[in-house]
């Protein structure tokens, strides 16, 4: 089982590594004017969703500037003025995106529970994913980094404050990279055995104990008049929890009563989010768009 495992994850890698991967360019969050968010924050998230992305190894990050000499070699490449080697070429027509975003607003609270304080952080702000080719904003998603830390001595409330609010950003980067991550690299189950389930997640991407609702894709779901597509019809299958972590692949087990066999590879996986950080109860006949 371990092995078997072990070599899944090793083909997927150097399958993943040989491909063209899309290239992204993150651009400088803003905060809000008028907002109580500085700049120093909004560079530390931006500092962090870069990171994140980096060590998905999913993308490759350049600088703006990078990307827009990409951008000119693609258009010469076409134009058929420049010729370049094959994997440079396969190169320049991987698929571009600029990330951008803006913060909003931070809440603080203190809270005391049974006795003890506790410090709980919110800041809520938006991610923005944009085509470069064409300029057009292809995904925005609003999220909300949440932090509660125990306040142990109440002669520490600054410093505790401080520790919140850092994890408090930290969590709403690594929500904003998991955004782009499962937008253009949609959670699935690779594999199925007797006991559980091999999934497209990355290490980087999730933690053991995460859970996630699992769907059956099913037809286009489409405007009735225009025909436009708006979304995909999908079947609640169940779900899961992350019981071991792998470089590109991550093991799953039904945590909710439902057997292993009503699992298949292919299906898709969401992430479990409310308004308030704990999980949604799934629900069946949603759709996609």
């Amino acid at each position: 089982m371990r092995i078997g495992f072990l070599l899944f994850s090793m083909v997927a890698a150097f399958m993943l590594s040989a491909e063209t991967l899309p290239v992204v360019s993150v651009d400088p969050f803003e905060p809000q004017a008028g907002s109580n968010v500085t700049s120093a924050h909004a560079e530390r998230v931006t500092n962090a969703v870069r990171e994140l992305i980096e060590n998905s190894h999913r993308f490759e990050v350049v600088e703006r500037a990078r990307l827009k000499l990409l951008m000119e070699k693609t258009l010469l490449t076409d134009a058929g003025l420049t010729e370049g080697d094959a994997p440079e070429s396969n190169r320049l027509k991987a698929e571009r995106y600029a990330i951008y975003g803006t913060l909003f607003t931070w809440t603080v609270k203190e809270m005391t529970i049974d006795g003890d304080y506790y410090i709980r952080v919110e800041i809520k702000g938006e991610l923005c994913v944009a085509d470069v080719e064409t300029g057009v904003k292809r995904y925005t998603k609003a999220l909300t980094g949440k932090a509660v830390r125990q306040q142990i001595n109440r002669e520490r409330l600054s410093s505790v404050r401080v520790m919140a609010c850092e994890d408090a950003l930290r969590d709403l980067a690594t929500q904003m990279a998991n955004a782009l991550l499962d937008r253009v690299y949609p959670i699935k189950i690779a594999a199925v055995n007797e006991k559980n389930l091999s999934v497209t997640l990355a290490a980087a991407q999730t933690h053991i104990g995460e859970r996630f609702d699992v769907y059956l894709l099913g037809d286009p779901i489409t405007h009735p008049d225009t025909q436009e597509v708006l979304g995909t019809q999908e079947d609640y299958i169940g779900r899961v929890e992350v019981i071991k972590l792998g470089e590109k692949l991550s093991l799953c087990k039904p945590c909710d009563g439902s057997p292993v066999a009503a699992y298949d590879r292919g299906m898709l996986l969401q992430r479990i989010v409310s308004e308030d950080g704990r999980p949604v109860p799934a629900r069946r006949g949603t759709s996609r768009n």
